[in-house]
C-alpha cells in the first residue's frame, strides 16, 4: 500500500561536494562566483514572493498574544512563530546617558555611544565637521557580474 500524506517519511540530506575556493585561481574564482550569481538572479523571483508572503503571514499574526507562539496551517505546511523576544528599549536617554557618566566618566561615557552622522549633517555645516569628521573610502566595494558568453 502507497504511503499516504499523513505518514512519517525519512528524510534523507542531500550531500553536496563542496568545491574549495581556496584553492582557485583568480579566473577560476570569477567563474565560479559568476555562475552562482547568474543562479541567484533566476531564484530572486522566489525569494520575492517568499518575502512577501512572510511579511503577510507576520501581519496576520499580529494581534496574536506575544508570549505565545501561534500554528498558521494549511494544508501541506504548518507555519509556526513563536513567542516575541524580549527587548529593552532606552525610555529616558538623559538618565541612561547620566548613569554611563557616573560608572565611566564624561570621556569614557562619550566614547562608548555612537553618534549617528545623519544627525550631525541635518544639524552643522560640512565646513564645520571638517573638525571631527574624517571621510575615507574604506567602504564595500559593488560586485557586478558580466557574462562574457551565454550559460
Amino acid at each position: 500500500m502507497p504511503p499516504s500524506s499523513s505518514s512519517t517519511s525519512k528524510v534523507v540530506p542531500i550531500t553536496v561536494a563542496v568545491t574549495d575556493i581556496a584553492e582557485m585561481s583568480k579566473s577560476q574564482l570569477a567563474d565560479y562566483y559568476g555562475e552562482r550569481d547568474r543562479r541567484v538572479r533566476l531564484f530572486q523571483p522566489t525569494l520575492d514572493e517568499y518575502a512577501a508572503a512572510r511579511k503577510r503571514l507576520i501581519a496576520l499574526t499580529e494581534d496574536e498574544p506575544p508570549e505565545k507562539g501561534v500554528a498558521v496551517e494549511g494544508c501541506d505546511y504548518a507555519v509556526n512563530f513563536g513567542a516575541r523576544k524580549q527587548e529593552r528599549t532606552i525610555t529616558d536617554p538623559r538618565k541612561a546617558f547620566a548613569a554611563l557618566v557616573r560608572a565611566l566618566g564624561r570621556d569614557g561615557a562619550i566614547a562608548s555611544i555612537a553618534i549617528p552622522l545623519g544627525a550631525l549633517d541635518k544639524v552643522t555645516t560640512e565646513e564645520h565637521r571638517k573638525g571631527y569628521v574624517i571621510q575615507e573610502q574604506t567602504g564595500s566595494r559593488s560586485v557586478d557580474v558580466v557574462a562574457l558568453r551565454a550559460a
